[in-house]
């Protein structure tokens, strides 16, 4: 018998080793473990008593008082299972959930680029009359399937470490139409959002429903940082805030806007 309460002893004490070393999510069954314990002591006792002492241990356990043990321990076991179960898969459904992410990098021609612009001459001829230098960052969704109605807003534009701006700004994304203020993004095929643009030398933003009393060209004036923050929102999903510096430089061409921590 003492050989065989250490073979057990053993056998715990490996268990518990490998859940030391980073199999974290052993531990996550030990409620359900201690039932399962609980319903298989008998054929323990079994296993470490001698065979007449076990036997008689059998048929106590399989008694009437013994029964109504079993379906009590059947049942806690089940209940725990059931509740363990549910846990385990909403946090399956929490990981598993589709998440925003975004870059910027202003090497990259997917965040700053030069465009065209076309209208009308003074003659009312329509053909290029300038071009655009577009600021944007990437948005992509970080786990499989995909998030719909996406949607992006300005919420604050810092310079000198007060905010200038008293309104919310829906912005859109680059699309196949003009203005996209809410698209599907899919996992693996993310989508540019405009932030600003210098046109004419002025910084521009393209808005949905702009205020009346708004004119974005007087916000950014200076040649001078500019700290934005846009949250990115999403059916189902977490908002995602992004702040971004905007440097705004005399030539419009050395201009960059790169993504930043919170500021404090």
């Amino acid at each position: 018998m003492g050989k065989k309460v250490f073979r057990l002893f053993q056998f715990i004490r490996m268990c518990l080793v490998k859940t030391k070393q980073g199999h974290s999510e052993i531990l996550d069954w030990l409620p359900l473990g201690s039932c399962l314990l609980v319903a298989v002591s008998p054929l323990v006792t079994a296993y470490l008593l001698p065979e007449e002492t076990s036997l008689k241990a059998l048929k106590l356990w399989m008694s009437a008082n013994g029964w109504y043990v079993s379906i009590v321990g059947l049942s806690s076991i089940a209940a725990v299972a059931f509740w363990h179960a549910f846990g385990q898969w909403d946090d399956l459904n929490e990981r598993q959930r589709p998440r925003f992410d975004s870059k910027c990098d202003s090497a990259d021609p997917w965040c700053k680029t030069t465009e065209t612009l076309f209208g009308q001459d003074n003659a009312g001829r329509r053909g290029p009359i300038g071009e655009a230098l577009y600021f944007r960052i990437i948005v992509l969704v970080t786990e499989p399937n995909f998030i719909k109605n996406c949607t992006a807003f300005v919420e604050e534009i810092r310079t000198g470490g007060q905010n200038v701006l008293h309104h919310k700004l829906q912005i859109p994304f680059v699309g196949d139409q003009t203005e996209d203020f809410a698209k599907t993004i899919f996992n693996g095929s993310p989508e540019r959002l405009d932030i600003l643009q210098i046109v004419f030398s002025g910084v521009s933003m393209r808005i949905r429903n702009p205020p009346a009393s708004l004119d974005v060209r007087d916000l950014f004036l200076k040649p001078e940082d500019y700290l934005l923050k846009v949250v990115i929102t999403g059916e189902g999903v977490p908002a995602l805030p992004v702040w971004l510096r905007f440097t705004r430089t005399v030539e419009p061409e050395s201009s960059i806007l790169i993504k930043i921590n919170p500021p404090s």
